[in-house]
């Protein structure tokens, strides 16, 4: 099964949205420093459905304070043709892997449902720096994988990574990440690839790029 996603982006400086493209998305970049190997988390909103008051000010609180790394938000765009595989997917990365602990402790508690907190793994990375989101398109897709983790791995790599490095290449694709979530009952997670595309015309140029 196989669910895509599409999003325009814009930079939100102090939570309040400064540049809208297409869509309205928002999408929160921040950063802190490193310390050993990062964590990854993803916060899924399912579609339809709305957030807890003060979510987004939770995510900012989370920034500012340092406990968490960065976050991207992106919500979902305004799409007719397709069925919303989610209303909002927020990327959560870490310095490492007590942090996520510690902050996993604090989510559980402020956080409600219909939000779904995952523990990720990164199997593939790539980026274009420096670059400048203010007009990126995003493009979001989430499959529930057929395999273990190992053979989904190597299909990352023999497939995905090859198709992204070269639209990448191309300059087209400033940055793609694949997740791969843990705690699957069945061993087989669910991945999203979260892919960047420089501007609306690199975006539509993207299917004659393989």
């Amino acid at each position: 099964r196989r669910c895509e996603q599409h999003f325009a982006a814009y930079l939100e400086n102090k939570m309040t949205p400064t540049r809208a493209m297409l869509s309205a998305v928002a999408v929160l970049v921040f950063a802190a420093p490193a310390f050993g190997a990062p964590a990854q988390a993803l916060i899924t909103l399912p579609p339809g459905a709305v957030a807890q008051d003060g979510f987004v000010e939770q995510l900012a609180t989370w920034r500012q304070d340092g406990t968490v790394a960065t976050i991207h938000l992106l919500e979902q765009g305004e799409r007719p043709d397709e069925k919303p595989g989610f209303a909002s997917l927020a990327l959560f990365e870490f310095d490492h892997e007590e942090a996520y602990t510690r902050w996993r402790a604090q989510a559980d508690a402020v956080l409600k449902a219909p939000l779904q907190i995952d523990r990720v793994d990164v199997l593939a990375h790539g980026e274009l720096t420096p670059r400048d989101s203010n007009k990126s398109i995003f493009e979001v897709k989430t499959y529930a994988t057929l395999v273990d983790a190992e053979a989904y791995a190597r299909y990352v790599r023999d497939y995905i990574v090859p198709n992204m490095e070269n639209q990448r290449g191309k300059k087209v694709l400033i940055r793609y990440t694949v997740y791969l979530a843990r705690g699957a009952s069945d061993g087989k997670a669910v991945s999203t690839l979260v892919m960047e595309y420089r501007d609306a015309v690199a975006y539509r140029k993207r299917a004659a790029i393989k």
